[in-house]
């Protein structure tokens, strides 16, 4: 039985989703496979132990969790270290979110260790999770999104943001920090007044914000894709019932009642299809939703997030057999890169060590 590795938690303002997400991803794959969870600490240390599938452990890991072990990457040998164990890993979930995870970080150790993983590229990854970037390439490949304008830290602490901000938006207009997600410090501003604390707001969750025209009064809809067998498939699309914007209360704590609104052929047709381009065009892997907004007839690109809430179960059927198909995929991708040469024969250190200037500094 394959040993596939869940990876939650973080160093992350949203650590107590990626639990979720965890959670519901090893009820799944612990049908088939032989899952080890490995939980990342608030604080960014790795740990696995016996009862991290009880969601109660989470509210005081250190007293609560049973047979707590260190898990450490072992680069480059396929495996991690588990306590004094070495533990060979087939494949590994990227179950984080935010910071620290879906940024590209765990890709990257992922990466080095030549394992096997679900999500994006570290590139990738990195460029989805800044929601500045991903718009500067949905600009570059056409495809629709809202106007914007970002600025750092320094930026904002003079008056300089404030007449750039006038030659390129209107009011009103929605804040985020750049890269983060759930909907975290994100709020709209409808005058000066507004905008300038909405700054301070995201500010302290990144060093860079996006302020980016804000649609009113427009429908939001969610798309999932993933790649297998050189094909993207496409998920259903399906409609946010939201207030002004979609909050992080509305989406993990308040109940609201669904008033779902008819979504036409044509229309989920159309959001496929950009789903698809989106996906591609950002080289994702895995299972990534597109949001988006709609009004007036156009379609804009929302966000992207290269490792959604729940991997976006509700979004798809037979989600058991997709996970299936991620893991063979997830497969292929590292044998392929096994493929590569990352080594290249010279005698360029033999000629710079007779060098003249070489053997100065070497005095």
């Amino acid at each position: 039985m394959k040993k596939i590795a869940i990876i939650f938690g973080g160093k992350s303002v949203e650590h107590d989703i990626s639990i979720i997400t965890a959670l519901q991803t090893m009820n799944i794959l612990s049908r088939n496979y032989n899952c080890l969870p490995i939980y990342i600490s608030k604080n960014g240390k790795w740990f696995t132990a016996k009862n991290l599938q009880n969601m109660r452990i989470y509210s005081d890991f250190e007293k609560m969790a049973k047979a707590k072990k260190t898990v450490t990457p072992l680069f480059s040998e396929g495996k991690f270290l588990i306590g004094r164990k070495k533990v060979k890993i087939d494949c590994c979930f990227n179950c984080c979110h935010g910071l620290n995870g879906e940024d590209g970080s765990v890709a990257g150790v992922l990466q080095l260790c030549d394992i096997a993983y679900s999500s994006s590229s570290l590139l990738s990854s990195a460029v989805t999770m800044d929601k500045v970037l991903t718009k500067i390439l949905l600009n570059e490949f056409k495809i629709k999104n809202t106007k914007f304008e970002f600025f750092n830290r320094k930026q904002l602490e003079s008056s300089v943001f404030l007449d750039q901000f006038k030659e390129s938006l209107k009011y009103p207009v929605i804040v985020k920090p750049a890269n983060l997600g759930s909907s975290v410090g994100i709020s709209v501003a409808k005058n000066q007044s507004e905008l300038i604390k909405s700054a301070q707001v995201a500010l302290n969750f990144d060093d860079k914000i996006l302020i980016e025209e804000f649609l009113e009064n427009s429908r939001e809809f969610n798309c999932a894709c993933f790649f297998y067998n050189e094909k993207y498939y496409v998920s259903k699309v399906s409609e946010v019932n939201k207030k002004e914007i979609y909050t992080f209360d509305e989406k993990y704590i308040t109940e609201t009642e669904d008033k779902p609104q008819e979504i036409s052929l044509d229309l989920c047709d159309k959001i496929k299809r950009l789903t698809i381009e989106t996906y591609k065009r950002l080289n994702c892997f895995g299972i990534v939703r597109v949001d988006f907004l709609y009004k007036n007839e156009d379609i804009y690109v929302n966000e992207v997030n290269s490792i959604p809430g729940a991997l976006a179960c509700y979004l798809f059927e037979n989600f058991e057999e997709i996970l299936d198909l991620i893991i063979e995929e997830s497969e292929k991708r590292l044998n392929s890169q096994s493929k590569i040469k990352y080594s290249y024969k010279s005698d360029v250190l033999k000629i710079f060590e007779k060098a003249e200037f070489f053997n100065k500094l070497k005095k």
